[in-house]
């Protein structure tokens, strides 16, 4: 893994391309209700800033999510559940979102979200972050236990449409 100097601050707008891993629709066609959009638009990108995996060391980074719909489906991250149980925490650095967070029983929770929100994911539930603003990306800080591992097999039933 190619990790950022951390001992000086960071600038998100100067991390170099190759160090975003990209999301493009069809990469994630089967969490949308269509599944057979015509064009594969990049639907958000992710940057990890810090840790190699050990247990006491915090994992973070930047993800970025750009402004659109797919059949009124808002642009949406993966979403995930840690394989590890613990919390994970989001910080809005710019733009407007949602922070959509679901159980295994399909209790959610929506937390609206704007620059300077900190939303606290709880334990034992799955989260995607999804941009509401039809101009400007969603971009927020994640920080979260370094081991937590990610499960991305969970379907979300709450939809965010535009």
């Amino acid at each position: 893994m190619n990790l950022i100097d951390i001992s000086t601050p960071v600038d998100f707008n100067k991390i170099p391309k190759e160090q975003w891993i990209q999301r493009y629709y069809n990469d994630m066609a089967q969490l949308y209700k269509k599944k057979d959009f015509s064009e594969n638009p990049l639907i958000y990108e992710y940057c990890n800033l810090g840790s190699d995996g050990a247990p006491k060391d915090l994992l973070y980074g930047i993800t970025k999510i750009f402004p659109g719909v797919i059949d009124k489906e808002y642009f949406m991250t993966k979403g995930h559940f840690h394989q590890v149980p613990v919390a994970e925490v989001y910080y809005c650095l710019s733009g407007n979102g949602i922070i959509l967070q679901e159980n295994h029983s399909h209790e959610y929770i929506l937390t609206k979200i704007s620059e300077g929100t900190l939303v606290y994911c709880e334990v034992n539930y799955g989260h995607r972050a999804i941009n509401i603003d039809k101009i400007e990306p969603l971009v927020l800080l994640c920080v979260a236990r370094a081991d937590a591992g990610h499960n991305y097999n969970f379907e979300f039933t709450h939809r965010m449409l535009g």
